[in-house]
């Protein structure tokens, strides 16, 4: 909020001091509607009501654009989840443009290495994998996981994030041997930075027993599958938004910025 004496100290008379300051008591005011919503947002995600979810976010998108503008983080942020809204009710061709132009405007604002950037690659990655678009999603993961490990280090929760959905990559294509040993590095990191009993843990652990079924590897997979933990539950906490995987490819940890 702006000091109204430093209007006055800077020779602007009264009358437009006090016109600039209810300007912007009146833009925060608008802007804590939008930020009100962000629990119904979530709550309807959890549970399962998508159109009101995505009706909501809309809103939010259209006054956030006229509040901050395009380039602010805090459009991008709601940019990308109605975009996850979308993906997750298989509305892809209309999530496809919004992700895009979220890693865009990303990019351009933020830079290639950001790491909201790297989480917008990684959501458009996991578009083309949900559309069984292998040959444009597995570039786009390996970049996001080589920048992760870069930026962040190798043990990471985004990065070990990237590792687990390029590991569900090659499961889906049949490569199991490139991922194997992925998931199996993935699954060592993850237990000693967050612990056995970790949603994200837990995942991986299943996604390691199915690709030991795949193989005919039964009596392992037995050995080594959980009770695979909700979307909602992954990666919680995370950018200190309270939520963050978004429904998925079974077993898919995403990285998503909900709200910027």
């Amino acid at each position: 909020m702006a000091d109204f004496k430093l209007f006055v100290e800077r020779g602007w008379n009264v009358a437009a001091a006090q016109e600039e300051r209810g300007w912007l008591q009146q833009t925060w005011s608008e802007w804590k509607v939008v930020e009100a919503l962000n629990q119904q947002v979530f709550d309807h995600h959890r549970n399962g009501q998508y159109q009101k979810a995505i009706s909501l976010v809309r809103d939010q998108l259209r006054r956030a654009e006229i509040l901050v503008g395009t380039k602010h983080p805090a459009f991008t942020g709601r940019l990308n989840k109605l975009a996850e809204l979308l993906r997750a009710t298989g509305r892809y061709g209309e999530a496809e443009p919004l992700y895009l132009r979220a890693l865009e405007l990303r990019k351009d604002v933020l830079g290639a290495k950001h790491p909201d950037t790297l989480a917008s690659m990684n959501n458009l990655s996991n578009l083309y994998a949900s559309q069984g678009r292998y040959e444009a999603a597995e570039p786009l993961y390996v970049e996001t996981l080589e920048l992760r490990k870069d930026v962040l280090g190798p043990k990471h929760p985004d990065t070990l994030v990237s590792m687990n959905n390029l590991a569900f990559l090659y499961t889906s294509q049949g490569r199991y041997e490139a991922a194997e040993p992925l998931y199996v590095k993935t699954l060592e990191i993850t237990k000693d930075m967050l612990g056995a009993k970790h949603p994200n843990t837990l995942i991986i652990m299943n996604n390691l027993a199915n690709l030991y079924k795949h193989q005919g590897r039964h009596e392992e997979g037995l050995k080594t599958t959980n009770p695979c933990p909700t979307p909602e539950n992954m990666n919680r906490g995370e950018k200190g938004q309270g939520h963050a995987g978004q429904d998925n490819q079974p077993g898919m940890l995403i990285k998503a910025l909900e709200s910027g």
